[in-house]
C-alpha cells in the first residue's frame, strides 16, 4: 500500500499545483500541523508561513504560503491560499520593504487597520525567512 497522499495547491494567478507527496507541514493559529496519508478529514485555516512538502522521493520542498484553507478528505489535500511562492520567486528587497512598512504602520497608534498590518508583517517575515534560506 502506498504511503502517498495527493496535494492540490490553488493560488490566484497560477495554475493548480498537483502532486503525490508523503506529507505537508504548514501552520494554523494553534501551531504546526502535518497532513499524511490516512489523516482524519479536516478543514483548517492557515496562517502565513513556510510550508514544507515531503515529496514522493523523500526530498523536502519549502514554499511560502499566505493565509489559506486546508481541506483533507479521502487522502486528498486541497490547500487554497491567498498567495504562494517558491524560494527563487521571492524578491528579498521587496519583502524587506513590506516588513518595514508594516512595522511603521503598527507603531502608529491611530487610524490604521491593525489586523491588516499584522497580516502584512507576517507575510513579509515568512517570505524573508524563506528567501534567506
Amino acid at each position: 500500500m502506498s504511503n502517498l497522499i495527493k496535494l492540490n495547491i490553488i493560488a490566484p494567478g497560477r495554475g493548480p499545483i498537483t502532486e503525490e507527496i508523503i506529507s505537508l507541514i504548514t501552520e494554523n493559529s494553534s501551531g504546526q500541523i502535518e497532513f499524511m496519508r490516512g489523516h482524519t478529514p479536516i478543514i483548517s485555516s492557515t496562517i502565513p508561513t513556510i510550508s514544507r512538502i515531503k515529496t514522493a522521493n523523500g526530498e523536502e520542498k519549502k514554499i511560502f504560503t499566505a493565509t489559506g484553507i486546508v481541506r483533507v478528505k479521502n487522502n486528498i489535500i486541497d490547500f487554497i491560499v491567498d498567495s504562494m511562492n517558491y524560494q527563487e520567486e521571492i524578491d528579498l528587497r521587496r519583502a524587506e520593504e513590506s516588513k518595514e512598512r508594516a512595522e511603521k504602520r503598527l507603531k502608529q497608534k491611530y487610524n490604521i487597520d491593525v489586523l491588516r498590518a499584522e497580516k502584512s508583517l507576517a507575510r513579509a517575515i515568512a517570505r524573508i525567512r524563506l528567501a534567506q534560506g
